[in-house]
C-alpha cells in the first residue's frame, strides 16, 4: 500500500501508548488516501474518514492528559494547536 503521509522521530513524545495511538492516525489516513486514490465506494471511504476523525479526538485528548501529567512546558501551545485541527467545521462537513 503507499505511504501518503508518515510519522517522524522528531513527532514522537517517548510514550508508548501516545505513539502508537499517533502510528494509528496516520495508518488510517493512509487508508483513506488509499480508498480515494482507488476509487473506492462512498461508504467505505466515509467509513475510514469518520474513524479517523472521532480518533483523533480520542488521540488528543490522551496526548493532552499526559501532557498535563508531566508538566510538559509547551502544553497550551499543544493544546491549542489541537483545538484548532478539531474546532473547524471542514472536520463536520467532511463526514458521511
Amino acid at each position: 500500500m503507499p505511504v501518503y503521509v508518515s510519522s517522524e522521530p522528531s513527532l514522537s513524545i517517548f510514550v508508548q501508548e501516545i505513539d502508537d495511538q499517533q502510528q494509528e492516525s496516520f495508518r488510517r489516513l493512509n487508508d483513506f488516501f488509499s480508498s480515494v486514490v482507488g476509487g473506492d465506494g462512498k461508504d467505505e471511504v466515509g467509513e475510514i474518514l469518520n474513524f479517523s476523525v472521532d480518533y483523533s479526538v480520542v488521540y488528543f485528548g490522551d496526548e493532552e492528559l499526559y501532557m498535563q501529567k508531566s508538566g510538559y512546558p509547551a502544553y497550551s501551545k499543544h493544546k491549542r494547536a489541537h483545538e484548532q485541527f478539531t474546532s473547524g467545521e471542514h472536520l463536520h462537513s467532511l463526514a458521511f
